[in-house]
């Protein structure tokens, strides 16, 4: 177990002690060992830059090059960390990084999210150390309908010299392509491992790989089997969770209102993009779903509007442009917030502090999307460590994995409802226990 103690050196908020492990294997000893506050010093260093994730293969440069170790060595060598922490003149070293890191974490209002994450990265660990279990039967059976289709697919533009560029063609493919049941569960288990990272973008949320189970289509994360027989997989999401911040941060009473009465959003936000009742629910649903997010993310009109023809290609340009009109006519400190966001050459968040100085601000289009995913991945730490709190006390319920903007528990049938109302009242509180 290769870590060096910060319990003499800190001066943060609520952390009294930090274990800083080498590595990913030496943080799960500790975590197993019943230390809390465990970080890798990879971690450590992606707050100490602002909160940007950092490649492994970047980092272990980064690490040969100020420690003089040769990089085959480095990978090739499993003893270099024995070696390391033998070297008094390396610890100290490393200990002066370490320190600095925590002095940027202070001066990039990071250290909310540092208590998070310490809180956070043991649940994680619990959740994907034994790997998931799925049907491999179901999924072979999806998988071997999709290639079905694949190859129609294929015959049918066969004599189109442009079929390559058919979305409905790429689509299968990389299904096809990515998604083999073969390639992703590890043989004679039935059972999906993945690589995590927590910080795995600049808004801290969690990545996956070596396979991007998090990337897995809904197809298949709909067939993963519980850890204890008998048990059942229930998943609940942040409802709107990107229309419901922003109608916080720029106090937008009808939003908030409606969120707090269980009202659909959607639906009133369809209602006045398309300045009519919502008739064919679905088609118009997934439209006002689409434009708020490719909104919300900066997209440009005529992106959306391909976008949207994908749903309903008698959709024009100038129906487009009325309807987001409406939007914020009838949304204008939407509107203003939208456009304070995008004008601002400093960003800090209202809720946790975290600045974005000149140097390292987003381009302008990803301002708000930058913004938004933050404060969502904030509300899921949170949540995570609520609910991990409440279901301690409730038989055979746990965390069993979790998407940028929803949990899933496992738990027996009989609790279904009951962990599905404290999950979602965990999500609401958190939401207004950060946003009021």
């Amino acid at each position: 177990m290769y870590y060096i103690s910060l319990a003499d050196s800190l001066e943060l908020n609520d952390i009294s002690e930090l274990y800083i492990a080498l590595d990913k294997s030496s943080a799960t000893e500790m975590i197993e060992s019943g230390l809390e506050n465990v970080i890798t010093i990879k971690d450590l260093c992606s707050f100490g830059i602002g909160g940007f994730p950092i490649k492994q293969s970047c980092f272990d440069y980064w690490f040969c090059r100020e420690f003089h170790i040769i990089p085959h060595v480095f990978r090739e060598d499993f003893n270099v960390y024995n070696r390391i922490l033998c070297d008094k003149r390396i610890i100290q070293k490393l200990r002066i990084y370490a320190i600095e890191c925590l002095n940027n974490i202070k001066e990039y209002n990071l250290e909310l999210m540092l208590s998070l994450f310490l809180k956070v990265y043991p649940l994680v660990h619990e959740m994907y150390k034994d790997g998931f279990q799925i049907d491999i039967n179901k999924i072979n059976g999806i998988y071997s309908c999709k290639y079905n289709e694949y190859i129609k697919l294929q015959e049918t533009f066969a004599d189109i010299k442009d079929a390559s560029e058919s979305s409905e063609l790429r689509k299968i493919k990389k299904f096809v392509d990515s998604f083999n049941p073969n390639n992703i569960v590890t043989a004679g288990t039935n059972r999906i491992f993945a690589n995590y990272e927590i910080i795995g973008t600049e808004t801290f949320r969690m990545t996956t790989s070596n396979f991007n189970l998090l990337g897995m289509p809904k197809v298949y994360r709909d067939n993963l089997l519980p850890h204890k027989k008998g048990n059942s997989i229930i998943e609940v999401d942040m409802v709107s969770s990107h229309i419901v911040i922003v109608g916080f941060l720029s106090g937008e009473t009808e939003i908030i209102k409606r969120f707090s009465e269980g009202k659909d959003l959607y639906t009133y936000l369809g209602n006045i993009f398309f300045d009519s009742a919502v008739e064919n629910i679905d088609v118009q649903r997934r439209i006002i779903k689409k434009v708020m997010l490719m909104i919300l993310n900066g997209a440009g009109h005529s992106s959306l509007l391909n976008e949207i023809r994908k749903i309903d290609k008698s959709i024009s340009y100038q129906e487009l442009m009325k309807g987001i009109t409406r939007l914020y006519d009838s949304l204008p400190k939407v509107s203003e917030f939208l456009k304070e966001v995008l004008d601002a050459e400093v960003l800090q968040l209202p809720c946790n502090g975290r600045i974005w100085t000149r140097d390292i601000l987003p381009e302008s289009h990803k301002k708000i999307s930058r913004v938004l995913q933050t404060i969502e991945s904030q509300i899921l730490w949170m949540s995570l460590i609520d609910i991990s709190n409440e279901l301690r006390h409730m038989k055979d319920c746990k965390l069993y994995m979790s998407l940028h903007d929803s949990i899933y528990v496992e738990c027996p049938e009989c609790k279904k409802e009951m962990v599905t109302y404290i999950v979602t009242k965990k999500f609401n509180q958190n939401i207004r226990r950060i946003l009021s």
